[in-house]
């Protein structure tokens, strides 16, 4: 590289300051994008962290809710022995054929209730956690009603058995009509 010419006496370099200038205003740009860049980066970090938290939470409320649905669903499996036993001893004992009928649908009805599940895989997203969450209540529910469609089902069906027997244990009146007229017809 030359060098560069020497100086005369009484002339000073001339700074450049145009140079200068044009360096702190890319050095002022470059601070400013570093500073967007650093402020989207710490909301990103902290919107992950608030659906990391939202995430824990909905899955723990899932478990909840499945050891819940879990426990009404041994109930039901419970009350459906029992309908079962009804409706198996109760043919032919009835006053009314058509409890049976109704007994036989809230069996069907239960069964199909027990048979649901909400899948075990975890959630991936806050949107997948809450509607597996809202899946879960609704499985619930429909345990819940289950057991109590079979509960009014098998009480029909108990309270027509007992109209039979009542007709049952009558005294047969015979084979006679009894008319009736009215004076004057």
């Amino acid at each position: 590289m030359p060098e560069p010419p020497p100086l005369k006496p009484g002339h000073e370099p001339e700074i450049d300051l145009v140079g200068a200038r044009g360096r702190r205003r890319w050095t002022f740009g470059a601070a400013i994008v570093t500073g967007v860049a650093v402020a989207i980066s710490l909301w990103a970090v902290s919107a992950h962290a608030d659906e990391t938290s939202r995430l824990l939470t909905l899955t723990s409320q899932i478990d909840s809710q499945v050891s819940t649905t879990a426990a009404r669903s041994h109930d039901l499996a419970a009350v459906m022995d029992t309908a079962e036993r009804v409706y198996e001893y109760s043919e032919g004992q009835v006053a009314d054929p058509a409890t049976r009928d109704v007994l036989a649908q809230a069996i069907d009805d239960a069964r199909a209730a027990v048979a649901q599940r909400v899948t075990d895989a975890p959630p991936s997203s806050v949107t997948q956690a809450s509607t597996l969450l809202a899946q879960a209540t609704h499985i619930e529910d429909s345990l819940d009603w289950a057991t109590e469609d079979l509960r009014v089902a098998v009480d029909m069906v108990q309270q027509s058995q007992g109209a039979q027997r009542a007709l049952d244990s009558r005294e047969p009146v015979g084979n006679r009509t009894i008319l009736t007229s009215r004076e004057g017809s």
